[in-house]
């Protein structure tokens, strides 16, 4: 092995020893605290890491640009925010009456690809989804909690068997009365946009370890948050 792949390959495990050090959480997305220690004590043990994140260059430099644009608040007439994250190349965008103004970097779970499909699959579902801003998670503090299953997902879970006639109903009144989709069932749920309770650990975006939520770095996170009322309901779209 040459000396650059040496030097890279060290770099790479530096990187990763890193962010396992600074990444004081949970292996997953969920509401319910996890047993045994605090959340930030629990990196959990033997957890599978998707390998360090590399993103193309348009991306990273556009979030450099995006490091200097102050976000506006949201107002659905005058300043309607929306967001957009595009999961094969890590970023999530901010868009103002559709222009895309600040991007962000955030990662996926331990199966980033991939639409989800199933409970426990590691999987971020696609589609447009609601937002709920200043979601509460015991485990990782305010967050955006995701509206996921969604009409679509929920006929589509019902076409393909994976859940049935009861199952779509609820989750179909849910989504008219502007709740909180049921996440009980064989689809999953508790979606979140989300960093850690500890605001100040940092490294949150260099490898994938959610189960499926959105990790972004927390000063982004709090930023974006800040942006939005509880009672906004912003809308995601989230592509492959």
């Amino acid at each position: 092995m040459g000396r650059i792949a040496v030097t890279q390959r060290k770099a790479g495990v530096m990187a990763l020893a890193t962010t396992l050090a600074l990444l004081s959480i949970v292996s997953g997305c969920g509401e319910t605290p996890a047993q045994g220690p605090p959340v930030e004590e629990q990196l959990a043990t033997g957890r599978i890491f998707a390998g360090l994140i590399v993103r193309d260059e348009q991306t990273r430099s556009d979030i450099d640009a995006g490091a200097r644009v102050k976000l506006p608040s949201h107002d659905p007439a005058s300043n309607p925010l929306s967001l957009v994250v595009t999961k094969s190349r890590y970023r999530l965008d901010v868009l103002l009456r559709d222009r895309p103004i600040k991007t962000y970097p955030v990662a996926l779970g331990g199966t980033p690809l991939g639409d989800k499909q199933k409970q426990g699959d590691s999987r971020t579902p696609e589609g447009e989804y609601l937002l709920f801003p200043q979601h509460p998670s015991p485990s990782f503090g305010g967050s955006f909690y995701v509206a996921y299953p969604n009409e679509s997902d929920a006929r589509d879970g019902n076409e393909n068997g994976r859940i049935d006639a009861d199952q779509r109903e609820r989750i179909l009144l849910a989504m008219r009365r502007g709740d909180k989709p049921p996440h009980q069932t064989p689809l999953g749920g508790l979606i979140l946009i989300h960093g850690t309770k500890k605001r100040w650990v940092p490294g949150l975006t260099r490898t994938n370890w959610t189960d499926g939520c959105i990790a972004m770095e927390n000063d982004d996170l709090q930023e974006l948050l800040v942006a939005f009322d509880s009672h906004d309901r912003p809308i995601v779209r989230i592509l492959p």
